[in-house]
């Protein structure tokens, strides 16, 4: 028993100096559906980095490899009128990486936001595909 014990403090410093298992980062996946018969549709995943977040989008579908505008609107998918809250990069080839700064990804899912693909056209009004971040009871 007493030779049990003595391995004990050996075994535990040896789990702290091999280091505790690394945690997830936070994230959600996002997934955009088509909007207006576009045939556009895919996937957004929010990663939490320290403070930033990091937004990678993946468009599949007609047209696909077409250049989108993306943002992220402060409102639901069916109010597409409402401000842009956070601009993202231009999906070009079907995928777009943006990191937005001092952003948390529980601002987005505790509130009421969703994520927009359209067209680089002036004057869009309507999304080609979008999907729901978070909705605010």
């Amino acid at each position: 028993m007493v030779t049990i014990v003595r391995f004990v403090p050996l075994a535990i410093a040896g789990l702290l100096a091999a280091g505790a298992p690394a945690l997830a980062a936070p994230s959600r996946t996002v997934t955009l559906a088509q909007e207006y018969s576009s045939g556009l549709h895919g996937t957004a995943v929010l990663t939490q980095h320290g403070n930033d977040l990091t937004v990678v989008i993946e468009l599949a579908g007609r047209h696909a490899q077409e250049p989108y505008l993306a943002h992220i609107h402060g409102g639901a998918c069916d109010q597409p009128h409402v401000r842009t809250a956070y601009q993202l990069a231009p999906v070009v080839q079907g995928r777009s990486t943006t990191t937005v700064p001092n952003l948390r990804l529980e601002t987005l899912t505790h509130g009421t936001y969703s994520l927009g693909i359209h067209a680089r056209v002036a004057n869009v009004t309507h999304h080609l595909a979008c999907g729901a971040i978070g909705t605010a009871p």
